[in-house]
């Protein structure tokens, strides 16, 4: 405000100088001569909009940082069929399922494809935003060995290519831009990521709610999902977070691998817990269970 004020001061002055210089002398009526007017400010640009929520296709990423793999530094050269899907309460999750991508180690470059997930939070401070990671699961499969490297665990390669620190989201015509600390990716889609518009209704969610006694699928990546499935005999692998899921029949094994999921199974053999802050509820015969999470609850219903 202060700084507004005196450069209007300082304008004012410089007119009223120029309209002696001009005319040498104070009007002939005695009235002071008009200053010229200020010219107005340039207003500054408006930040671009924040996209709204929504799940993009990854067009590219440039990865900032490598990551150690067996003593050797990985860095990602290109990607196809990644998706980056974000919520309105401040989550998102990276997922492949096939994803191709390219690889590079010891200047040797490598196809990979990668089937996987990499989950976290994001919340805006100021002009950026700040994305951290939480869980992966799943890993990158080389076609060929590089460097003596068969294949990557997603928990070691997602700080690589998934958003991680301070960064600005920048809307585009057809997705986003975000620029991360570690890595820049090209997002295209999403909810209303194109329009510049805040506020903007979220996009639908990518997989339809299916109706109760669908069969289960043998991996969920979904996240923030409520549905039922019947489970006819096959284990059944979740990699989302905050789902609200029942399955009924009998399920050979129950791999939870992300996080805050409220889980109901009618039967299940064994439950392994590698996510954290699950809630899983059984109602049949007392499963095997391999709890390597942190604050997982199973019980009987």
């Amino acid at each position: 405000m202060g700084r507004t004020v005196r450069s209007a001061v300082v304008v004012g002055l410089l007119g009223l100088l120029a309209a002696c210089a001009e005319q040498g002398t104070p009007a002939a009526d005695g009235q002071a001569s008009e200053a010229p007017q200020a010219a107005t400010e340039t207003s500054e640009a408006a930040p671009a909009a924040d996209c709204p929520a929504g799940t993009y296709q990854v067009g590219s990423i440039t990865a900032k940082d490598s990551v150690a793999v067996g003593g050797q530094q990985v860095q990602v050269a290109e990607v196809n069929g990644l998706t980056l899907a974000f919520t309105e309460d401040g989550t998102w999750e990276l997922a492949g399922e096939g994803a191709t991508i390219s690889v590079s180690a010891s200047g040797l470059n490598a196809s990979a494809t990668l089937d996987g997930t990499a989950t976290g939070s994001y919340a805006k401070t100021g002009d950026t935003h700040v994305f951290t990671q939480k869980s992966a699961s799943g890993q990158i499969t080389l076609d060929q060995p590089v460097a003596g490297i068969n294949s990557i665990p997603m928990s070691e390669f997602g700080p690589a290519i998934a958003p991680s620190g301070t960064a600005t989201i920048t809307c585009t015509e057809t997705g986003a831009t975000i620029s991360a600390e570690n890595a820049s990716l090209e997002l295209t889609g999403g909810g209303s990521g194109g329009s510049g518009e805040t506020g903007a209704a979220p996009a639908e969610p990518t997989e339809a709610e299916p109706p109760a006694g669908e069969p289960a699928p043998a991996v969920l990546n979904s996240s923030g999902q409520t549905a039922s499935y019947n489970c006819t005999g096959g284990p059944v692998t979740i990699n989302g977070s905050n789902n609200n899921l029942t399955f009924t029949g009998t399920c050979a094994a129950a791999n939870i691998n992300g996080d805050s999921n409220t889980i109901t199974i009618a039967s299940v053999q064994a439950v392994n817990l590698n996510g954290s802050q699950n809630q899983l509820t059984w109602t049949d015969t007392e499963p095997a269970v391999n709890n390597n999470g942190q604050g997982n609850t199973i019980s009987q219903g």
